[in-house]
């Protein structure tokens, strides 16, 4: 088994789908939230990470996600989206992202002056002049 910082080191890759509330999905996260858009379901990481996409670089205009859910095998990936249409177009796909540490988060990495910005409506790395 993988240590916590071995996993946020690495890439890790593995099959993804996406769920929508019109194909019967429930809107209860098994976190306890409800569901929205910049959550993922993913059985092998702790509830609350954070995920950097790598390969797609975005999914939804969004590069970071967070683990809200459980669902699907290994380091697979489920995306909630609110339209159904989106959920149908994405269908399977192999995604590369990797798992995000507090060091990642909240010590103003990638360079010097970005730092992660998070909201209750979403989050962000935004660029802060030291």
């Amino acid at each position: 088994m993988l240590t916590a910082l071995a996993v946020s080191a690495a890439l890790m890759g593995g099959s993804s789908t996406a769920y929508a509330s019109c194909d019967g999905s429930t809107t209860q996260t098994a976190s306890g939230k409800t569901v929205r858009v910049g959550y993922v379901a993913n059985n092998s990481l702790r509830l609350g990470t954070w995920v950097e996409m790598v390969k797609p670089r975005r999914v939804m205009n969004r590069r970071y996600f967070i683990v809200m859910d459980r669902g699907g095998p290994g380091f697979a990936l489920d995306f909630w989206t609110p339209s159904c249409s989106w959920m149908n177009n994405w269908g399977r796909r192999h995604v590369t992202f990797k798992a995000l540490g507090k060091r990642d988060l909240y010590r103003g990495k990638p360079t010097n002056g970005w730092r992660f910005k998070k909201t209750s409506r979403d989050a962000r790395l935004v660029w802060k002049a030291t």
